[in-house]
């Protein structure tokens, strides 16, 4: 469910936030926190400028876009897809570096569809369902939640809220 009015480039740059540390060593401190005050302010770099951030991710999407037989790598069904499914498909297989990266490393990058069991105000414990733990996970974008509701989440930050639907068919 892309959340009301916001845009792809958005959807894209909420889910990979989380990982531009990671991702780049180029940014200065301003840098990383101007595009920190971005994401909080549901605002997002221009699509050239978040491609430059991270070329590899876009080399994985237009693959996937092709694979989808979709002319437009930034089609929400591109993007969605991609953090829904194909990211966690490349970490699993190993693709894209993924099987030199240890697996207790590699299963933060993943992305997880868990439900909220105790919001607080700056986190939330949530119940991944491949998992029987409860996990904090931080709620960076400052969403509104609830027990009960379900949400996606990378690299121990909840992205957005999500179907109870999407929920089952990802989980």
């Amino acid at each position: 469910m892309v959340q009301d009015n916001l845009s792809v480039e958005y959807f894209f740059f909420s889910y990979a936030f989380p990982a531009l540390e990671k991702c780049t060593d180029r940014l200065t401190k301003e840098e990383i926190s101007k595009y920190e005050d971005m994401a909080v302010g549901k605002e997002s770099p221009s699509k050239e400028e978040l491609e430059k951030l991270f070329p590899k991710s876009f080399e994985r999407i237009k693959k996937y876009a092709e694979k989808l037989k979709i002319k437009n790598h930034w089609d929400i069904k591109v993007i969605k897809g991609y953090w829904y499914e194909e990211h966690n498909r490349i970490i699993d297989s190993g693709e894209s570096g993924y099987n030199k990266t240890p697996s207790q490393l590699r299963k933060p990058c993943k992305v997880d569809f868990a439900m909220i069991t105790k919001p607080r105000a700056s986190f939330a414990e949530v119940k991944v369902k491949k998992n029987k733990d409860l996990k904090r996970a931080i709620n960076y974008l400052n969403l509104h939640l609830f027990e009960n509701e379900y949400v996606t989440i990378h690299l121990g930050h909840i992205i957005e809220k999500i179907s109870e639907e999407v929920y089952k068919k990802y989980a």
